[in-house]
């Protein structure tokens, strides 16, 4: 059995072989999909689930990350080695929208990549974002880069915005710069805007595999995996893309 980080591939090759794993259960195949084990993503789900925000309208997630380029290593800016910035690092953003969709079909999606950084590493871009909808009419944008500031205290600063009908949420799951800590945020037509309380969980990465292959239910399935990889790595094919250096 195998866990592993994001990406799980680069290519498509990749993820035909990854494909046949998941489809024919060879194998358990975890990914480490880190933030929906966060207090205030589960928190998040469960206002959801409860219709605290009504229907269901809108996602939005952000997603920036530091660079810090003289520490990476050489194969990080190879599309062939690492991945797009597309396929690198939708992969989070693709699950939680499934999965706060309450895992609605995505229909229609596209994508746009820019470059403005580095032209010593003439292949390798720098941000990304994409517009999606599913088919119940929720629609979502994704935007990530490697655009977070180096003074910044954190590797990135990931928000979640969610409209619904009757409200709305801010989630700041990692990275505030201000209260250097997770945060949800509920705006409602019934009630005062507020802080969402958070609670611990016993589930984390770690325990969900283990839970997998023993045979127990999971928060993480193997369709879930397959969904985001496969959407992620689309967004990176068919991404419009522009070099601003050029």
């Amino acid at each position: 059995h195998v866990m592993s980080d994001k990406p799980l591939f680069v290519n498509k090759k990749d993820l035909t072989i990854l494909e046949d794993f998941l489809i024919n259960g060879r194998i358990q195949v975890g990914a480490l999909f880190t933030l929906r084990f966060q207090p205030s993503v589960r928190a998040l789900k469960e206002l959801l689930e409860q219709g605290k925000l009504g229907k269901l309208i809108s996602i939005e997630i952000l997603n920036p990350h530091k660079l810090t380029p003289w520490k990476r290593p050489e194969w990080h800016f190879s599309p062939d080695q690492a991945g797009g910035v597309a396929a690198d690092l939708f992969t989070h953003s693709v699950d939680l929208f499934h999965w706060l969709s309450n895992r609605s079909e995505i229909l229609v999606y596209n994508s746009f990549i820019t470059k403005s950084i580095l032209p010593e590493k003439p292949n390798f871009y720098d941000f990304a974002s994409a517009s999606l909808r599913t088919e119940d009419g929720i629609s979502g944008y994704f935007r990530v880069d490697w655009h977070m500031p180096q003074a910044h205290w954190n590797w990135g600063d990931v928000r979640i915005f969610c409209v619904g009908s009757n409200g709305c949420a801010e989630l700041r799951a990692s990275g505030d710069p201000l209260n250097r800590r997770e945060m949800l945020i509920l705006y409602s037509e019934n009630e005062e805007t507020k802080k969402i309380p958070l609670t611990d969980y016993t589930e984390d990465e770690t325990s969900y595999f283990l839970n997998r292959i023993a045979g127990q239910p999971c928060i993480v399935t193997h369709e879930d995996i397959l969904h985001a990889c496969q959407i992620s790595l689309a967004l990176e094919d068919k991404a419009v893309r522009q070099n601003r250096l050029l």
